[in-house]
């Protein structure tokens, strides 16, 4: 009996060693987690901690790309004296669409599969239902800029995997020439006047 007790009084003693080790030696700590598995599941814990940290600040970016894109839209309505959200719901009413969601649609092109490496392709506003809608708001339309957009609307298609149903700038000014333009690429142009 007594050495039974003998045998248990050594083992909480060294129970304790065990655990004042764990807590103050990190070298340790990483050897007993190795030997029990552990170490593996630690690193893909760190992984994942990284990984959720990034996505944060990409989430974080885009709330912040979205009210930026508010107050774009609505400084746009104020100089065209209109609600462009109105503007470009009514347009969307015409063309048959009914319910329909509306984001700002960004993506770069990290291994330039679309263009150039690392072309970030970008619209204000992109819209779906069953039928969509690629849509750019300016407030002075110049004949480089529809170009731009139809350059942008096109690799945005191929990243989609899917044909837009229209491709429509809206602008408080337009350049007659980007009239013309526009009218040659297939883009359509509401503006507000011609300058």
């Amino acid at each position: 009996m007594k050495t039974f007790l003998s045998l248990r009084v050594l083992a909480i003693v060294n129970k304790e060693e065990f655990l004042d080790l764990l807590e103050k030696d990190k070298e340790f700590r990483y050897a007993v987690a190795g030997k029990l598995g552990i170490l593996e599941l630690l690193r893909r814990m760190d992984a994942v901690e990284r990984e959720l940290k990034r996505q944060r600040k990409v989430l974080i970016t885009l709330v912040k790309e979205v009210r930026d894109l508010k107050v774009a839209v609505g400084s746009l309505g104020r100089r065209l004296g209109v609600d462009v959200r109105a503007l470009v719901d009514e347009l969307l009413k015409r063309l048959g669409v009914g319910e329909y969601v509306v984001e700002k649609f960004r993506f770069e092109d990290r291994e330039g599969r679309y263009g150039p490496r690392g072309v970030v392709y970008e619209v204000d506003l992109y819209v779906s239902n069953d039928k969509t809608f690629l849509v750019e708001l300016k407030s002075l339309v110049e004949p480089e800029d529809v170009d731009r957009f139809y350059l942008v609307a096109d690799a945005v298609e191929r990243i989609l995997g899917r044909r837009a149903e229209g491709k429509i700038i809206v602008g408080v000014h337009a350049a007659r020439e980007a009239l013309e333009r526009a009218e040659k690429l297939g883009v359509t142009l509401l503006y507000g006047d011609l300058v």
